[in-house]
């Protein structure tokens, strides 16, 4: 592991981009950018099953190797071991395609944009 400091954004991605793995041992994040950064980029990123994580793996049921349990060490210990086998990658690419294709901010605009609209033809109730 190394401290790097503060970065510029393009050091950042570089460097997320160039890590073995990024771990995330959360407890309470709810979707955290780095986190879906880090998964679109393709860095194997080992993380726990706090927030937006299980519908992730409800997508991509494979990226459940790299999930561990809330504060479990010993469970993100098994995560973080498995991070860089084979099976992981594969769970990695899927990763990559499902955020990249529903996290990017032309899906996000679209989603806001078509539930703005549903409130309007509803008076509010959506």
């Amino acid at each position: 592991m190394e401290w790097l400091g503060r970065l510029s954004e393009s050091d950042l991605a570089a460097a997320i981009a160039s890590a073995d793995v990024v771990l995330m041992p959360t407890q309470y994040e709810a979707c955290s950018l780095a986190f879906l950064e880090a998964l679109a980029v393709g860095t194997p990123t080992v993380t726990t099953t706090a927030g937006w994580v299980p519908d992730l793996v409800a997508a991509v049921p494979d990226y459940a190797l790299l999930v561990a349990k809330v504060g479990s060490a010993e469970s993100f210990e098994r995560a973080l071991g498995r991070a860089l086998d084979p099976p992981a990658s594969e769970a990695m690419r899927h990763a990559n395609a499902f955020v990249r294709q529903e996290c990017s901010l032309e899906s996000f605009g679209q989603r806001w944009s078509d539930f703005l609209q549903r409130v309007v033809r509803s008076d509010g109730d959506a």
